[in-house]
């Protein structure tokens, strides 16, 4: 995995705990809300059953911490364990719910910040399941009490509770679903807006006829190469190449068969290069070539092979005997100099090249 990707997947590591973290507050607030309704007699369970359901609570709060903190969440399909923390509300609520003998509502509600963290998340069918189970959980713990103690259970007031919490889950279950489709839009536009910026970028610095660097990244290229070059530690060369005859293939095959020419030029000239060297279209028939690390020597080499190559395209599908030939200038970079110094000096061998009768290389 590369350093980038450790960073963004540190990112999301640290925004799934921050929101747990933010969850689990009101699962802080729940205990501290049930430790005061024990103080004031409203469960009917004894001390020490208390605290050990406390001890409870407080231990699967800190496994969820827990599991995000290690890396364990990853193992899951959703990392961020949302339905799972959803349903461990859930349960902690209604146990708590089952145990207290009155003033259940006090402890019910907290389900609503259990469905407000849910909707960072779920879609509207796990938002909508989640608040029918929490209706039904209600009703199933409402008559399991009933069954049990039933002189802590007043079925007018609970009947009227269950009518007013399923109402309640209902309009947060509509909430929530809006809220997840506004997330899938939004979603939807950045990876648009992403692909777009991709897109800008990728034009911002790519020929679009021949694929090749453009002018704009090929400058980007020399400059960072003569960089280093100035720091006495490196050398490159370059060769400036420029198609023989190309206004009269246009003029008597056409501009298509033209733009086909380039195409293949280019393919042929990117399939010499050896890795960490560039070529580029700087404009209209002219390329260069920036041969890192590479003496005049390894640079004429490297241009002679794109000089034979070049004669041996073929055209014949569209274009009948035609063939092409290319010109080049080779040069090497100096110490102290400008990139424009060594343009000029590759630009006047290519002038030679062109001289001398062209389809050749000559250097400077």
């Amino acid at each position: 995995m590369s350093f980038s990707l450790i960073q963004k997947d540190d990112k999301r590591q640290a925004l799934r705990l921050r929101r747990t973290l933010m969850a689990l507050g009101g699962g802080v607030i729940h205990i501290i809300l049930s430790f005061f309704l024990f103080h004031l007699n409203l469960f009917w369970i004894t001390g020490e059953q208390f605290y050990l359901l406390l001890g409870f609570f407080t231990a699967g709060h800190l496994s969820i911490i827990l599991a995000i903190r290690t890396g364990f969440n990853k193992r899951f399909r959703d990392p961020s364990l949302t339905l799972f923390q959803m349903y461990w509300a859930l349960f902690c609520i209604m146990v708590t719910v089952f145990f207290l003998k009155e003033q259940r509502a006090l402890i019910l509600y907290f389900y609503f910040l259990a469905m407000v963290f849910g909707s960072f998340r779920m879609g509207r069918k796990q938002f909508t399941l989640c608040a029918v189970i929490a209706v039904a959980s209600y009703i199933l713990t409402i008559t399991a009490l009933y069954a049990i103690h039933p002189e802590y259970v007043d079925i007018g007031k609970e009947t009227a509770g269950a009518a007013a919490f399923g109402l309640v889950m209902f309009g947060f279950s509509l909430l929530g679903s809006e809220v997840s489709a506004l997330r899938e839009i939004l979603n939807r536009q950045k990876n648009d807006l992403t692909k777009a910026l991709s897109r800008i970028e990728e034009i911002a610095v790519i020929d679009e006829l021949t694929g090749l660097s453009n002018r704009r990244q090929i400058m980007g290229i020399l400059t960072e190469q003569q960089s280093l070059v100035n720091r006495g530690i490196y050398i490159y060369s370059v060769c400036f190449m420029d198609l023989d005859h190309f206004k009269e293939i246009n003029d008597t095959h056409g501009h298509i068969i033209g733009d086909t020419v380039l195409k293949r030029f280019a393919l042929a000239a990117n399939g010499q290069i050896r890795t960490g060297d560039h070529v580029g279209r700087i404009g209209g028939e002219e390329f260069i070539v920036v041969a890192a690390g590479a003496n005049r020597e390894a640079a004429t080499t490297l241009a002679e092979r794109i000089r034979r190559i070049t004669e041996s395209i073929d055209f014949g599908d569209g274009a009948g005997d035609l063939r092409i030939t290319v010109s080049v200038g080779v040069t090497m970079s100096r110490v102290g100099e400008t990139i424009d110094d060594m343009l000029t000096r590759a630009d006047k061998a290519l002038y030679a090249a062109k001289q001398n009768g062209r389809n050749r290389v000559e250097t400077i």
